[in-house]
C-alpha cells in the first residue's frame, strides 16, 4: 500500500551451498576469485556450477554472489559470459553492469585464499492490498532480474 515500508533481505539461494575459492586476486581491478567446480579437483573449470547438498548441479540464474571467510562477507554482481553463465575465475563486473551493478571492481575488505563463494537471492516483504481490499503481507523474490510476487 502507499507509504508501506519494504524489507529486503539478501541470503544464499535456497538449495545451494558455497563453493571453495583456492585463489583470490585483489591486487588489481577487476578482482577475481578462482573456484573449484563440483566434481573437479583443480580450480578454473568453467562455467561455474552451483550444487545442492547431494552434489547435483543446480541450473539457477545467479545475479549476485557473496564471498565470505566466516568473519566478513561482500556481495557483488559477477561478470557473465552469457545471460546465464558465470565464467571462472569469477570476476567482479564492471560498474553499472546488470542493473544496479557494482560501485567498484575492487572489493573491500581484502580476502585470503580459501574463502567461500555462494549464490545470492533477494527477497522483499511489504504490505499491499489483498482480497477484499484488506491489507496483506506480501513476499516478492528476485528471479532472473524480475520480481515475482
Amino acid at each position: 500500500e502507499q507509504g508501506s515500508d519494504v524489507l529486503v533481505l539478501n541470503g544464499e539461494a535456497p538449495g545451494t551451498h558455497p563453493i571453495g575459492v583456492p585463489t583470490v586476486q585483489q591486487t588489481t581491478a577487476p578482482n577475481q576469485f578462482t573456484v573449484y567446480n563440483a566434481g573437479t579437483s583443480s580450480p578454473g573449470a568453467s562455467p561455474i556450477q552451483f550444487t545442492d547438498a547431494n552434489g547435483n548441479v543446480l541450473h539457477v540464474l545467479v545475479t549476485a554472489v557473496a564471498v565470505s571467510d566466516c568473519a566478513k562477507s561482500s556481495i557483488f554482481v559477477p561478470a557473465m559470459t552469457s545471460s546465464t553463465v558465470i565464467g571462472n575465475p569469477v570476476t567482479v563486473a564492471a560498474i553499472g553492469t546488470h542493473g544496479a551493478g557494482n560501485v567498484s571492481q575492487q572489493i573491500a575488505p581484502v580476502y585470503q585464499d580459501g574463502v567461500q563463494l555462494a549464490p545470492m537471492q533477494q527477497v522483499a516483504y511489504f504490505v499491499g492490498q489483498g482480497h477484499g481490499a484488506q491489507s496483506a503481507l506480501f513476499q516478492a523474490t528476485l528471479v532472473q532480474g524480475q520480481w515475482s510476487v
